[in-house]
């Protein structure tokens, strides 16, 4: 059984359905994480509890769950046309840097002659988001 803090390495993989992968660490290093130090949702670790090394999972992360955040209406955003380096298209994915301190991830939900509206929610809030994990690393903090 994995306990809290210990350092687990993991790939993972994110899909939603339709659209096909939208996150995945297996092209990269694996991600390395204390278990149950926030990095991940609950509902992810609980997955991870009872694995072993090597060991894929597969399971989906039902919307409902909430692992992603809550829509927050406050994170809609209007964004000059000027700061497009294309034409911007409703429903497209873009990153933004509006700033050398900021950067913006959103999708376009409305454009007009002058300005770009951007909902900066988490991309996969509302979605069942299918999530593929295999375990690279378990190690046991010594107390």
């Amino acid at each position: 059984m994995i306990l809290p803090g210990t350092i687990l390495q993991i790939h993972y993989e994110l899909k939603l359905e339709g659209i096909g992968i939208v996150e995945s660490t297996f092209e990269e290093s694996p991600q390395q994480f204390s278990f149950a130090d926030g990095t991940f949702h609950p509902y992810i670790e609980s997955q991870l509890v009872h694995s072993a090394v090597g060991q894929e999972i597969e399971f989906t992360i039902p919307a409902e769950a909430q692992v992603f955040g809550i829509y927050d209406s406050t994170k809609i955003i209007s964004v000059s046309k000027e700061t497009f380096p294309i034409e911007p298209t409703v429903g497209q994915v873009v990153d933004l840097e509006l700033s050398v301190e900021e950067q913006i991830l959103g999708k376009v939900i409305r454009v007009n002659a002058q300005d770009v509206e951007l909902d900066c929610n988490n991309l996969l809030i509302g979605h069942a988001v299918q999530c593929r994990l295999i375990v690279v690393s378990i190690r046991q903090i010594e107390k």
